[in-house]
């Protein structure tokens, strides 16, 4: 729980009532690598924090899945679209790795901010910060070339590159196979 507790403080002071109550609730959970962890049209319970491993977020199309997301150790993750309005989730999250994280459903979300003061702030932080790499991904990648977002991902997240899977990077940058990561 130690790196779960470093990088809520990276976000916002953590008071005792928050410590202790994150005590309480926070659950350790261990998934084997390419482990389902929500499949779309089901509705989203929780959002992780990843102590170890990675996992992709994606959308099943018609005739291929595109990888939206793909997160790794010292982040958050969840079906945004879901988790938070509790109605079905257009995408899937599955594990790249074998992964260790951290869980909160949607229910101790709740119950947080009935028994925490400041509780509402750490998560509309975590929120606000999910949302701006997000929209900073989504604009960079909407702007540059094929080849530029390649640049961008070695410059900004070389481990990826070394970690993920090549065909999820691939939809990732929406790229084609021809090009060289």
């Amino acid at each position: 729980m130690k790196k779960l507790l470093e990088r809520l403080k990276s976000y916002s002071q953590i008071d005792a009532e928050i410590l202790q109550y994150l005590m309480e609730v926070a659950e350790y959970e261990t998934y084997k690598k390419n482990q389902l962890l929500l499949r779309e049209r089901q509705i989203c319970k929780h959002i992780r924090f990843i102590e170890s491993g990675m996992i992709r977020i994606f959308r099943s199309g018609e005739t291929k899945e595109t990888t939206t997301w793909i997160q790794r150790e010292g982040a958050f993750f969840t079906a945004a679209d879901s988790v938070f309005s509790q109605t079905p989730s257009v995408e899937n999250i599955e594990t790249l790795e074998n992964c260790v994280c951290w869980s909160l459903t949607h229910q101790h979300l709740e119950e947080g901010y009935r028994r925490c003061s400041k509780f509402g702030d750490l998560v509309e932080a975590i929120k606000t910060d999910y949302y701006r790499i997000l929209t900073e991904r989504t604009a960079l990648l909407n702007s540059m070339s094929p080849r530029e977002r390649i640049e961008w991902l070695k410059k900004t997240d070389p481990e990826l590159i070394q970690r993920a899977p090549k065909k999820y990077l691939y939809t990732y940058l929406n790229i084609s196979h021809t090009f060289s990561i």
